[in-house]
């Protein structure tokens, strides 16, 4: 009998898994105007050694750090950037996969709810069309389960020793690198910790990532004159000047603003 059940839960996983390349395949070219300004950032930091998007104007124009050095990596040994951003954007869905598996089993104990819970968080249309685009869209879901993975460890755990919060220091740094946002989970865990008992584990939490992640805000500072990304600077231009107000609200009442109305 438990043969069985072991045999159809792999039927399950192995339906699931061909459902969902399916359904992704038809996307497999789609690609945004994000990922081109990164492909040109990437070739130009690779073939001229410039974090340009123009060469000799360096600009900070990709969100994710680590994402580009990944990108440059894979481009600098294939030569191509099409293969390289299929090639990261292939293992950040499977590093996706593994850490969404590892959360939902310090959260769910019924091995169903998790498959299902997996199911629903990637199967989904944005998604889909975005997971292979060369954005880092699939390597932050799985950055954001592995964390929170991460800290369900100390939470759960009475021996907790004070280097596993500086390991989960290191991986929120790099969740930093991945996307700035992560910020927001940063101090949810703080908080956690805090209201857990855990204060001094929650210090060297953010002694370590603040330690780690100024390294490059310094550089970013001196080399491109920001801390942050361009990029969200300009997101918030737009803003302050109501754009993605009008078009937030055009998405949920569909009434026809003008796509560019001030």
């Amino acid at each position: 009998m438990k043969n069985d059940s072991s045999k159809s839960l792999k039927t399950v996983v192995f339906l699931t898994c061909l459902a969902f390349l399916s359904a992704i395949l038809p996307y497999g070219n789609a690609k945004g105007d994000d990922a081109f300004i990164t492909f040109r950032l990437v070739t130009n930091f690779v073939d001229h050694a410039q974090l340009a998007y123009n060469l000799s104007e360096p600009v900070y124009a990709f969100t994710s750090p680590l994402w580009f050095f990944i990108l440059s990596g894979l481009y600098l040994l294939v030569g191509n950037i099409f293969v390289a951003a299929y090639i990261a954007s292939s293992i950040a869905l499977v590093f996706a996969v593994i850490s969404l598996w590892m959360m939902t089993g310090s959260l769910i104990d019924t091995r169903w709810l998790r498959i299902s819970a997996i199911v629903f968080l990637l199967i989904d249309h944005w998604f889909m069309r975005w997971a292979l685009s060369g954005q880092e869209i699939a390597m932050k879901i799985g950055m954001v389960a592995f964390l929170i993975w991460l800290v369900s460890l100390h939470i759960h755990k009475t021996d907790n020793k004070w280097f596993r919060y500086v390991l989960t220091g290191v991986a929120f740094a790099a969740g930093l690198l991945t996307r700035p946002e992560i910020g927001l989970l940063l101090v949810v865990t703080i908080l956690v910790l805090v209201k857990e008992k855990q204060a001094q584990g929650a210090l060297v939490i953010f002694f370590t990532t603040g330690a780690l992640y100024s390294i490059w805000a310094v550089f970013c500072y001196f080399f491109f004159g920001e801390y942050l990304p361009h990029t969200i600077l300009v997101k918030s231009a737009n803003l302050a000047a109501g754009l993605q107000v009008m078009d937030m609200l055009r998405r949920v009442s569909h009434i026809p603003f003008p796509a560019c109305w001030v």
